[in-house]
């Protein structure tokens, strides 16, 4: 019965070390701090590389060798063929001869992307009786090395104008609508997508449409070129009479306003950045990069905000006004603090510096508002206040 249990307990052992014997691969640089976990790659980068693969025969390192027994003596009595695939594909294969039955072998200069799948394969050989030609002992594969994606992180402006933090609209010319999507970062492919809405973002599903462009989103990005060729199925859904149109502006089926929610997105895990846009059809493209004054009024107002080489002058009177008598700015030069006077509800203002980035959102109560340009620079500033189908332009100058 003893000699019963000593053989059972022999073969347990063994069926352990055997069953541990799979070849480990793994990466040598490129490691975090924690875990040894390898840094993930992102979007299109290329990195070079070492990956290690390491084979014991009897299932560890500290083990005799007597799992197996050499059958020559002469020499290195046991060789190794390892083979490194890189998706599916031979990268590269060495082959060795050693005297023991484990081994770490490195690959060197191996070059490695977002999303690559490494496996090894070792075959184990023992020279064969009188050291003629050898046996091949074990053919096994390890298992899957994948380099882990980095997922893109998207994020836009419209026309150079920042996406405001409190949810309000930018305000575009319906003839110059850019995306400028460059800061987008780790993406090998980019989304659009455009979501009819009102001024809550509450959709209409009345017109949308959205594509996945390939490569690296880019600045100036025309979306209304963007609309006219992907407003249409299968990319769009909605109204069958606005399909291939582009962004307009005017008021939906309820009498609200139009709004549109404008997406940037990135992959492998679905990631999205949006901007609420309010289209003005009355207003045009410019390239005066400076703000000018319309010199024959007493209070000459900024008609044009630049940025970079696209500007808007804002000339539609039905929709500006200037010289609306319900709101009053003052002290006009200011050393930075200031009053708006509004006699109405539900309005809403934005300030923009000479760059034509907005320095300040916020909505303004009825009667007076106090505005602080204290942390910002001297200059001309444009206030645009939006109230009910009106937007009011007016000048500050901080001195």
């Amino acid at each position: 019965m003893k000699n019963i249990l000593k053989i059972l307990f022999f073969i347990l052992i063994n069926f352990k070390i055997y069953a541990q014997e799979q070849p480990t691969i793994k990466f040598t640089t490129h490691l975090s701090s924690v875990g040894d976990t390898y840094i993930p790659i992102c979007g299109t980068e290329q990195r070079v590389d070492n990956i290690k693969v390491g084979f014991s025969y009897c299932g560890g390192t500290n083990l005799p060798n007597d799992c197996v027994s050499p059958k020559c003596n002469i020499g290195n009595p046991y060789k190794a063929i390892v083979t490194l695939f890189k998706n599916n594909t031979v990268f590269s294969e060495h082959e060795f001869t050693l005297s023991s039955l484990y081994f770490y072998e490195t690959f060197t200069n191996v070059s490695v992307s977002s999303g690559s799948i490494f496996k090894a394969r070792v075959q184990f050989f023992r020279k064969k009786n009188l050291c003629i030609g050898y046996e091949l002992l074990r053919d096994i594969y390890s298992s899957n090395l994948t380099v882990p994606v980095l997922n893109g992180t998207p994020d836009f402006n419209i026309n150079g104008i920042p996406i405001p933090i409190d949810g309000s609209a930018i305000q575009a010319c319906i003839s110059n609508i850019k995306i400028n999507a460059g800061a987008t970062s780790c993406e090998t492919a980019y989304n659009i997508t455009v979501e009819e809405c009102d001024q809550y973002w509450n959709r209409t599903y009345d017109y949308e449409f959205g594509v996945w462009l390939n490569g690296e989103a880019p600045d100036n990005i025309n979306l209304q070129n963007i609309a006219s060729t992907y407003s249409v199925p299968p990319y769009y859904t909605g109204n069958p009479s606005r399909a291939g149109s582009i962004l307009i502006d005017g008021n939906l089926a309820n009498g609200s306003e139009r709004y549109y929610r404008v997406k940037v997105c990135t992959g492998p895990i679905w990631t999205c950045k949006t901007a609420l846009l309010k289209v003005i059809s009355g207003c045009k493209q410019a390239n005066d990069s400076n703000i000018s004054e319309n010199q024959n009024e007493s209070n000459p107002k900024v008609t044009v905000i630049s940025n970079n080489d696209n500007s808007l002058i804002l000339n539609n009177i039905n929709k500006i006004d200037d010289n609306y008598d319900l709101i009053s700015v003052y002290p006009n030069p200011t050393n930075g603090v200031f009053k708006i006077n509004i006699n109405e509800e539900n309005a809403n203002y934005k300030i923009y510096n000479s760059n034509g980035n907005i320095v300040q959102s916020k909505f303004l109560i009825k009667d007076e508002n106090l505005i602080d340009l204290s942390n910002e620079p001297k200059g001309i500033y444009l206030i645009n206040i939006h109230i009910k189908n009106k937007i009011i332009l007016k000048k500050i100058v901080k001195q």
